[in-house]
């Protein structure tokens, strides 16, 4: 019923990770009687998260949604529509990265849990530094519709250019436009509970 990772090394394009721990329920899972449950710990030099994501974007989603079926998947190829968290799973990732490329944006230094548990995704204390800030992130994600996505978050930015920020989060600039009159580093604490579409906008 379990499957113990002591030690491996995968390389998945342009992701190059170490992993360890343990999947339980695995019978049970394949057999369709449970949720597949796993605890690892995720240590990468180097970690291309658009990549992984597109990998297990919609698993466990086939009875909500059509899915096409391709001989072979494209990593590089964009898939339409939002990031839909995996169903079916809990797994528990306590993840230590050097560095992360995001589309054009790179972060380093990221630590902190990772959990995706049945359609929600949770960053526990997740700290990180971009060229804006140094970043410390709590958030919830989950995906019960293509169209209707909950966002949970508690951001808090450190010593971040004004300008930096408006170009990083857009919406603050609709949101509080006085910000465009101040230059220079502040400290910049957003905790936000909304939903969005399937692109992402706010529903306001």
């Amino acid at each position: 019923q379990h499957l113990d990772i002591e030690k491996s090394h995968l390389v998945i394009d342009e992701s190059d990770f170490k992993l360890n721990g343990q999947l339980n329920n695995l019978l049970s899972y394949f057999r369709g009687d449970s949720i597949l449950r796993g605890n690892f710990n995720f240590i990468s030099d180097k970690t291309n998260i658009s990549q992984l994501m597109k990998l297990t974007n919609g698993i466990g989603h086939e009875q909500d949604i059509q899915v096409e079926h391709k001989p072979a998947r494209d990593l590089d190829e964009a898939d339409e529509g939002p990031y839909m968290v995996p169903k079916g799973v809990d797994l528990l990732l306590t993840t230590n990265i050097r560095e992360a490329n995001y589309g054009i944006d790179t972060a380093s230094e990221i630590s902190g849990k990772l959990r995706i548990n049945d359609g929600v995704m949770l960053l526990d204390e997740y700290t990180l530094t971009t060229t804006a800030a140094k970043m410390q992130l709590s958030a919830m994600y989950k995906t019960p519709r293509k169209n209707h996505l909950y966002l949970g978050l508690n951001y808090h930015m450190l010593e971040v250019e004004i300008e930096q920020l408006l170009k990083t989060l857009p919406d603050i600039d609709s949101l509080m436009p006085m910000l465009r009159s101040f230059g220079g580093k502040g400290e910049f604490h957003l905790a936000v509970e909304t939903y969005m579409d399937s692109l992402y906008n706010l529903k306001k």
